[in-house]
């Protein structure tokens, strides 16, 4: 799923673009930036450059931005062999979108570039249907957020594995002699409950594993590239999606529709193969 920033100008006609600005302060290797900027300079016919953020003053900055804690999904357990992925805590996204603005040098913050920030810390927005947060994968905005944990997080996974869930969590109460998820003095049956409870995580996520994203995936440099393009959408034109489900600017709410448009179809659709074709200052 993705969001919208309200902070966007309006606009009647498409803002051309003439500068691209990649910053990636992720660790993660399947994003496949040189693959990514060949893609970015095919569709959209711009070239663009990897930008730098001051990790000091970047640290600093991020200790004020409002978060949360969160309870990670069962397929975190991917993040015992992943520690910089943190899925524990979600910011603020709107909040940490301004924080990065203003670590973006002032000489380059100019109407026809456009920033693009890959990270692996969740973030999420208010949804004014139902008043509460929810995980997003993209914030589209100048600079656009790109969160990786959002990809596996945010859209939904299939309805089975959620049941699944329930019951894992049901045994998990059962054998610890908890009517919850908390742990007994016994020493060695906690120990059984922690690796019982990581074996039916493990389990559940290899069954389904090819029905949504996990860390480390190889299969998300092609997510980043479709969400790459609705941040360029967006910024151009202020609309992001597209209605055709095989399109790669489509907004996907399940990971199904997700794998889809960007593993399956990978298909931009004319209308909007065509405006992003214009979208470049010199094809103006």
């Amino acid at each position: 799923m993705q969001q919208e920033s309200n902070g966007t100008v309006q606009r009647q006609q498409h803002l051309h673009i003439s500068k691209i600005i990649l910053y990636d302060e992720t660790r993660v290797p399947q994003i496949n930036l040189p693959g990514l900027v060949k893609f970015i300079a095919e569709v959209v016919g711009i070239i663009p450059q990897k930008g730098e953020l001051v990790p000091d003053v970047k640290n600093l900055l991020l200790q004020k931005v409002p978060r949360w804690d969160v309870h990670p999904a069962a397929s975190t357990i991917d993040t015992i062999q992943t520690p910089h992925i943190d899925t524990r805590v979600c910011y603020d996204g709107i909040k940490l979108c301004n924080a990065w603005t203003s670590l973006i040098p002032e000489y380059d913050r100019m109407p026809h570039t456009l920033h693009i920030i890959f990270t692996s810390k969740l973030f999420g927005t208010q949804d004014d249907t139902d008043n509460r947060y929810h995980s997003r994968a993209v914030i589209c905005s100048n600079p656009a957020m790109i969160s990786t944990t959002g990809i596996v997080e945010a859209p939904a996974k299939p309805k089975e594995w959620y049941l699944e869930q329930i019951t894992k969590d049901r045994f998990h109460a059962m054998i610890s002699g908890a009517k919850g998820s908390g742990y007994t003095k016994d020493k060695q049956k906690d120990d059984t409950v922690k690796k019982t409870s990581l074996a039916a995580s493990s389990w559940n996520t290899k069954k389904y594993s090819k029905m949504y994203m996990v860390y480390n995936d190889k299969r998300l440099g092609e997510a980043i590239k479709g969400y790459t393009l609705q941040a360029i959408l967006y910024y151009a034109t202020g609309e992001a999606f597209c209605k055709d489900k095989d399109c790669r600017v489509y907004n996907a709410h399940w990971q199904k529709e997700l794998l889809h448009t960007q593993i399956v179809s990978k298909r931009i659709c004319p209308k909007h193969r065509q405006v992003l074709e214009g979208i470049c200052l010199k094809n103006a």
